[in-house]
């Protein structure tokens, strides 16, 4: 861990400047860094560095381009757990529909993580066996059958 101080968003902004990031809005910018922050957001321009200097932006290094990928990141994260969610609730309706002995009675869940890592093998293989040479509209029909 580093023993740095912490910056200011100015700071942040300089330090960045610096190294050869160019910004269209500073006051926007500031606001991403004040709510995003700059250790998040670094993951969003590591391949606009120049490997040599490590630090030092590749010339046409842009803010707005940094805060477009971290929407894009994020859009796609909300995108995911919903269908994550979707995936989840119809697992456990047919984990209850289908009444398992696997089961404990009391809180309708396997008794172990071994039965519950075998149900879903199982579960997973025969939707994969059920939908494999089938076009993609074949593949949704199964997908609203089998959940």
């Amino acid at each position: 861990m580093s023993n740095q101080k912490p910056r200011t968003i100015e700071e942040q902004i300089r330090l960045l400047r610096s190294r050869g990031m160019a910004f269209s809005n500073e006051e926007e910018a500031k606001l991403c860094l004040a709510h995003i922050s700059y250790f998040r957001l670094k993951y969003y321009w590591t391949d606009m560095q120049d490997k040599e200097t490590k630090h030092d932006f590749k010339e046409g290094a842009l803010f707005d381009d940094v805060i477009a990928r971290y929407n894009f990141d994020r859009s796609l994260r909300l995108i995911l757990f919903d269908a994550i969610e979707i995936i989840e609730v119809a697992l456990r309706a047919k984990i209850r529909v289908r009444g398992d002995r696997s089961l404990d009675t009391q809180t309708n869940l396997p008794e172990s993580h071994n039965e519950t890592t075998s149900f879903l093998q199982s579960a997973f293989l025969n939707f994969d066996v059920q939908c494999s040479g089938r076009s993609e509209k074949g593949i949704q029909h199964e997908l609203q059958v089998f959940f």
